[in-house]
Parts: C-alpha cells; sequence; structure tokens
C-alpha cells in the first residue's frame, strides 16, 4: 500500500549493487531488527546464489575474463577464483605424490 517500502538491492560504498533475495526482496514494516535481519539472509541467499553461478561459469572461459565479467559480485569472483585456485593447488600437490597419507 501507500508508504510501504521493499529493499530489492544493497548497495556498497564502492557501488556495486546485489539484489535482495529473488522477487519483491524484503518489506520494511514492524520492528528494525527483524526486517534487518531479512534483509541480512536474503542478501547472504543472493551471494551464495552468484557463487554458484559463479562456479558453473569459471571453468567457461579464461581465468582473467571471468574475473573482469561486470555482471558477477566481486565477492563472488574473488570467492570462486579462491575456490578454484585451491582446487588446482589440491590436484597439483596429488598429482605430483607430496601428499602425505590418506587425503580424507
Amino acid at each position: 500500500g501507500a508508504g510501504t517500502v521493499d529493499i530489492t538491492h544493497v548497495i556498497s560504498a564502492e557501488g556495486e549493487s546485489m539484489a535482495v533475495g529473488t522477487g519483491r526482496g524484503v518489506r520494511v514494516s514492524g520492528e528494525v531488527e527483524e526486517w534487518l535481519k531479512q534483509v541480512e539472509v536474503q542478501s547472504q541467499a543472493s551471494l551464495r546464489q552468484a557463487i554458484r553461478a559463479g562456479m558453473s561459469r569459471y571453468s567457461s572461459m579464461p581465468r582473467a575474463d571471468f574475473a573482469a565479467s561486470l555482471d558477477t559480485l566481486g565477492q563472488a569472483v574473488g570467492t570462486v577464483c579462491q575456490i578454484m585456485w585451491a582446487r588446482g593447488t589440491e590436484d597439483a600437490i596429488v598429482a605430483q605424490g607430496l601428499l602425505g597419507g590418506d587425503s580424507s
């Protein structure tokens, strides 16, 4: 109704915009602690979704192109690059037989 506000995006100090969840976002009503917690929960869900999408896209393009992709959140780009670097490092260690003992 009139006077209601929905938070649909959060914007970082650097100007990067991230959707808050999917659909209409979070309705600002009631106690601030409640709707602000929902903004946090929905923002985390959006970031997880961006990371999953980034993991799928990472291997389909050169890393530098992935890292520079403007449609992917910077935090998701950094997280995906770190995950893939760690996987590659572990694969190299295992391939060289440098892993002592069981890898589990």
